[in-house]
């Protein structure tokens, strides 16, 4: 007789633990910190444009971010080869705290829901660390905020001749 209320106890307990399991990955499978902070609409470029008589090439990017208001922000876009290998910049006005070829534009989120329709950066060619010939070259596209949080946005592949 006491192994019907402790077979009806543990019947119990393992529901309760399978529905909180159950619960548990459901939460974890749909709550990726970054997918209610910003929504990438689309990149594009323009090359060979002078910018302080410098000729690049400008890149801009559509966004909205969401629940950041207040929090110190940037785009980074970062200059690498198509296979994801680094180009490492020259000039410390274009690096990355890891060195890497890269131009920043502080974003400033007074809204709950910023919307940024055409946020461009300049990158002058002259900055490009390559050999002569052509290059398989992407834009590394991301939103930084707070301390050390990242998004990656979008890649943008281009290709670049010396």
């Amino acid at each position: 007789m006491v192994l019907i209320p402790l077979q009806s106890t543990i019947n119990r307990a393992l529901s309760v633990l399978f529905i909180g399991l159950f619960v548990f990955s459901q939460t974890l499978y749909s709550q990726d910190k970054n997918e209610n902070l910003v929504r990438f609409d689309e990149n594009w470029a323009e090359f060979d444009v002078y910018e302080g008589g410098l000729k690049g090439v400008r890149i801009h990017t559509k966004f909205t971010v969401y629940n950041l208001k207040g929090i110190n922000s940037q785009l980074a876009i970062a200059v690498e080869y198509e296979t994801g290998e680094k180009i490492y910049g020259i000039n410390s006005d274009f690096k990355s705290t890891n060195g890497q070829l890269t131009i920043y534009k502080k974003l400033n989120l007074d809204y709950d829901s910023s919307f940024f329709k055409d946020v461009s950066l300049f990158l002058p060619y002259q900055e490009l660390n390559l050999g002569y010939g052509k290059h398989d070259l992407r834009f590394h596209v991301d939103l930084l905020y707070g301390d050390n949080n990242n998004i990656h946005l979008s890649y943008y592949n281009w290709y670049y001749t010396k």
